[in-house]
């Protein structure tokens, strides 16, 4: 990182925003790496989820076709 200057001030400065960037558990790369955990996980979830609903959906549709096989014609 460049573009501080010399003095000691200009350091600390390029210091603090290193830090923002990287290196701290509320860096900026490290907060997204806790989004892009999040959506994973959020992505897993939904994929189970729809999973599920289509296989109730199966079922019901099956419980529906069986059951209206048992009503008389007529």
């Amino acid at each position: 990182m460049e573009g501080f200057g010399g003095f000691d001030s200009g350091a600390e400065l390029q210091s603090k925003f290193r830090d923002k960037a990287t290196g701290t558990t509320q860096s900026i790369d490290s907060v997204i790496q806790e989004h892009i955990e999040t959506v994973k996980l959020i992505q897993q979830v939904v994929a189970k989820s729809i999973a599920n609903l289509t296989e109730t959906d199966q079922n019901t549709g099956q419980q529906v076709t069986k059951t209206g096989q048992d009503i008389p014609q007529g």
